[in-house]
């Protein structure tokens, strides 16, 4: 599940085009590639790397999740949908 909220982070992230995304996928883990984004100059840019850094971009990916319905769990890092009421 968390490779999948990665891939959101990079998503959300301005200026990133798919050709980048390939390109950072095919340099190994996500989580790791955007935990050292600073090592990615070259397809990030300067702004993607200040969101990254700042934190801005797990913000937004949070927002996100709480307007898809998730309920997430700081102390687990675990995400779920929550169960409809029939």
């Amino acid at each position: 599940m968390e490779s999948t909220f990665d891939l959101l982070t990079l998503a959300l992230l301005r200026g990133i085009s798919p050709r980048a995304t390939r390109e950072l996928l095919s340099r190994g883990p996500l989580a790791s590639t955007l935990a050292r984004a600073g090592d990615h100059a070259d397809l990030l840019g300067p702004r993607a790397i200040e969101a990254l850094r700042a934190g801005a971009a797990r913000r937004h990916l949070n927002a996100a999740k709480v307007i898809a319905g998730f309920r997430c769990s700081p102390v687990f890092s675990r995400c779920s949908f929550p169960l409809s009421k029939s």
